[in-house]
């Protein structure tokens, strides 16, 4: 798959020729601004932009750091580059009422270092047991802030298949000003994104209420 960078001055020049280049019923800084809600959009289903944040240096005894705001969605964290597991806010607080007042020093069956991190929201997330020592590594993969261009010189890395995704959602949108059935016509282009979407993401295909919505399992059945 081919990869480019494209400013956003290229990226509205290509929305515009699927818009018929009608540049006075569709203004710039309206198409400006659907670009970026396809970007967000995109992203969003699919954690296409990925980051790498930290070190993060640990804090004698503090259980709650905040991420800083290259990131969106953690997915993956390591202590001193060991892969942490992954547990919800509601499974320690539930399985383990203490765990916040625990450190690596605790003793018993808490273990002498972090084995678990916590998402908190999407900006904090919390560690178990809590680093007893602190200045110890903390390093997490997951998904990136969504590259929003504000100027015409603004540009995206982005391949030539999720190009085609952002611009048939830039076209179905934009479509809604017109109504009707013109409106209607740029219905299949929107499920081209979500299927592109899907493809990236197997966690939508999964989910009854999109594969319903998609008609994936009318298909299926009508298969012999």
């Amino acid at each position: 798959m081919a990869y480019t960078q494209l400013t956003r001055a290229q990226v509205r020049t290509l929305a515009y020729e699927r818009l018929d280049n009608n540049t006075r019923f569709y203004r710039t800084d309206e198409v400006n601004r659907l670009i970026n809600e396809a970007l967000r959009t995109f992203n969003a289903l699919t954690g296409y932009w990925k980051v790498r944040v930290g070190p993060i240096a640990t804090v004698a005894d503090q259980v709650f750091y905040s991420l800083p705001g290259a990131m969106t969605n953690p997915m993956v964290a390591q202590w001193n580059g060991k892969s942490l597991n992954f547990a919800s806010l509601f499974s320690m607080d539930y399985s383990r009422r203490t765990w916040q007042s625990e450190t690596t020093t605790s003793g018993g069956e808490v273990p002498d270092e972090p084995k678990i991190w916590i998402p908190v929201g999407l900006t904090q997330f919390a560690i178990w047991p809590a680093d007893a020592v602190a200045n110890n590594s903390l390093l997490f993969d997951g998904v990136a802030t969504t590259p929003v261009m504000s100027d015409d010189g603004d540009f995206i890395d982005i391949g030539s298949d999720e190009l085609q995704s952002i611009l048939d959602y830039v076209q179905h949108i934009a479509a809604f000003k017109e109504g009707g059935q013109e409106h209607e016509n740029t219905g299949l282009l929107f499920k081209n994104f979500l299927r592109a979407a899907a493809d990236r993401n197997g966690m939508l295909l999964a989910h009854s209420r999109f594969r319903e919505w998609m008609g994936l399992d009318k298909r299926e059945q009508q298969v012999p």
